[in-house]
C-alpha cells in the first residue's frame, strides 16, 4: 500500500511538473508561475484583529495566519505580503465580496482570514485542506444559570452579520438577534449588556475566557466548523496542492505556537 501511494504520489507531481514547466491554456495555468515571477505571494487578511489568528502589531500583523502564509511563501520561494480587506457587506475590495460574489481584487493571490468552509462559500472560491476546526460558542457572563441552547428562547443574542455566527443564531428558536458588522462590537453589546449573551467562533470565545474572568461559554459548541484558505475558483490545481502540502506538513506546529489553549 505504501509503494502505492509513493508511485501515485510521484505519477502526479510528475504530471504537475509537466504542466507547470510547459503550460496549458489558460488563467489558471498561469497562476502559480506568476507568483513566481512576481516574487510574492499576496494574501487576502481582515484588517480586523481575530484573535491569535491574526492581529496588528504596529504598522503589520502577526499570528497564526500570517505564520502559515509566510511558511506558504516561503515554500514558494518568494516574499509573502498581507494584504488587510475589511470583512464587509458583500462589496467589492471586501472579505465577503469575495466569499459571497468571488470579487477578487486584482492583486490577491489567496486568502486567510479565519474563514470557515461552507456549501454556499463553494459555489464562489475553492478552498484548502482545514487548517483549524473550531465551532460556534455562546458567550455568556459568569452566573448566567444556562446550560443549553433551550433555554435561551427569548434572549438578545450579538453575532457578526455574513459570518457563520449569524448563520448559527438563525437557528436558534425564538431568540431576538442584534447583528453587528464586527465581533468585537456583539461582545462589546455583551459587556455594555445590551445583550444577554454573544454567539463566537469558539477560538475568540476562549480568548474572551482568558482575558476577562467574569464570562463562560455554553458547554456544547453550536456547530463544527473547519477553517481554510480559499483561492479564485481559476486557482492552480498545483498552487493548491503547494498550500495543502504545508498545511499538512506545519499547521500543527502552528498551532502549538499561537493556541496554547487547544
Amino acid at each position: 500500500m505504501e509503494a502505492f501511494r509513493f508511485l501515485s504520489r510521484s505519477l502526479f507531481w510528475g504530471a504537475m511538473l509537466v504542466v507547470f514547466l510547459w503550460g496549458s491554456p489558460g488563467k489558471a495555468s498561469e497562476n502559480l508561475s506568476s507568483i513566481l515571477r512576481g516574487g510574492e505571494l499576496r494574501v487576502a487578511i481582515e484588517a480586523q484583529d481575530w484573535g491569535f489568528f491574526h492581529f496588528r502589531s504596529g504598522d503589520s500583523f502577526e499570528g497564526f495566519e500570517v505564520d502559515l502564509g509566510k511558511v506558504v511563501s516561503e515554500a514558494l520561494g518568494v516574499s509573502c505580503v498581507m494584504v488587510p480587506l475589511p470583512w464587509g457587506e458583500g462589496e467589492e475590495g471586501s472579505i465577503t465580496g469575495i466569499l459571497e460574489k468571488g470579487l477578487w481584487p486584482d492583486d490577491v493571490h489567496m486568502g486567510l482570514a479565519g474563514v470557515a468552509v461552507t456549501e454556499d462559500r463553494m459555489k464562489r472560491v475553492l478552498f484548502s485542506d482545514s487548517y483549524f476546526t473550531a465551532g460556534q460558542a455562546v458567550l455568556l457572563p459568569q452566573g448566567s444559570g444556562i446550560s443549553s441552547p433551550s433555554q435561551m428562547q427569548g434572549m438578545v443574542m450579538a453575532f457578526q452579520s455574513g459570518t457563520t455566527s449569524a448563520a448559527a443564531a438563525a437557528k436558534i428558536p425564538n431568540i431576538r438577534p442584534l447583528p453587528f458588522t464586527t465581533w468585537p462590537e456583539a461582545f462589546q453589546a455583551l459587556r455594555q449588556g445590551e445583550a444577554q449573551a454573544a454567539i463566537v467562533d469558539s477560538p475568540l470565545a476562549f480568548q474572551v475566557m482568558k482575558e476577562y474572568e467574569n464570562y463562560t461559554i455554553l458547554d456544547v459548541l453550536l456547530t463544527r466548523e473547519y477553517y481554510a484558505a480559499f483561492f479564485p475558483q481559476d486557482a492552480d490545481p498545483l498552487f493548491i496542492e503547494r498550500v495543502n502540502e504545508v498545511i499538512r506538513e506545519k499547521a500543527w506546529e502552528l498551532r502549538d505556537r499561537w493556541l496554547p489553549y487547544r
